[in-house]
């Protein structure tokens, strides 16, 4: 058995010794690429796919030559054919997905971090391929690389950059946050809210830790007037109108409802501040 073994290994280390080298263009082989022009376009094996390399032996080719009615004078032992086609590459599929993902959002910086696809992908070089990718779905995600005859798997890692603020120390409710912020590239791949454009004016609406990106949720006006503080109040019910100084008993920002109390009576009233002091009761 072991030489039997060894037999066939040396027998097929010799035909391959004295094979033909044939590249094809087509999804099959023909008895004219493999014996020469003087023989027909006679297909002797196809299923051919770009970058595919088989070897044919001498009886497969004798036999589709023998269906024609022809014989050769000299055949080779073995023919090693291989489609033409080129790999397509990961860098490749790297930049198509950024180009992709770049057009969806146009005004955000786009990285592709991995890209792997279930085997090596070969592309005719007559032919092209199609990407197919949801760009509504972003950090690990599924597509699609479209060729002539297949439709093969493709995951990627693709991350969603913008320029935000990110604290540089730790704050507490009412910090300002235009001193505890700075402007960078943030990955908003996975952040939930929408980033603060700009701190100035406002403050910490809560505690958050070093390094957190700020989205608006996290922060709040900046208060004109804070607990304590003197403001007029002002009663209008279109037939009576009273204004007295009362007392703030929270942060008043404009547009926001605040309680005040009168100084007088003692009753904390809940009022709209306008601005410059101004807090309405209705």
């Amino acid at each position: 058995m072991k030489k039997a073994v060894i037999a066939m290994i040396l027998t097929m280390y010799a035909a391959a010794c004295y094979a033909s080298e044939v590249e094809i263009n087509g999804d099959c082989a023909h008895l004219h690429e493999l014996l020469g022009d003087e023989y027909p376009a006679f297909p002797v094996q196809c299923g051919f796919q770009p970058g595919d390399r088989r070897i044919l032996p001498s009886n497969v080719v004798n036999a589709a030559l023998k269906r024609t009615g022809l014989s050769a004078t000299a055949m080779d032992p073995v023919y090693i054919v291989t489609r033409a086609g080129y790999r397509l590459s990961e860098e490749t599929v790297r930049q198509e997905l950024t180009a992709l993902y770049s057009e969806a959002y146009p005004d955000k910086e786009i990285r592709v971090e991995s890209v792997k696809t279930g085997r090596d992908i070969y592309i005719a070089p007559e032919t092209t391929h199609r990407l197919e990718a949801d760009v509504k779905k972003t950090g690990s995600a599924q597509g699609y690389i479209r060729t002539e005859s297949a439709k093969n798997s493709l995951s990627y890692v693709v991350k969603v950059f913008e320029e935000g603020y990110v604290l540089t120390e730790r704050v507490r409710p009412g910090d300002d946050l235009t001193e505890k912020t700075e402007k960078m590239l943030v990955d908003v791949t996975n952040l939930r809210g929408e980033l603060l454009k700009n701190p100035k004016g406002l403050i910490a609406a809560r505690a958050f830790p070093k390094g957190r990106a700020v989205t608006m949720d996290m922060a709040e006006l900046k208060p004109e007037r804070v607990k304590g503080d003197t403001v007029l109040i002002v009663y209008n019910n279109g037939n009576i109108k009273l204004e007295i100084s009362g007392i703030a008993e929270g942060n008043a920002v404009v547009g926001k409802s605040f309680p005040v109390r009168n100084p007088v009576s003692g009753v904390v009233l809940s009022a709209v501040y306008e601005g410059n002091g101004r807090a309405v009761v209705n």
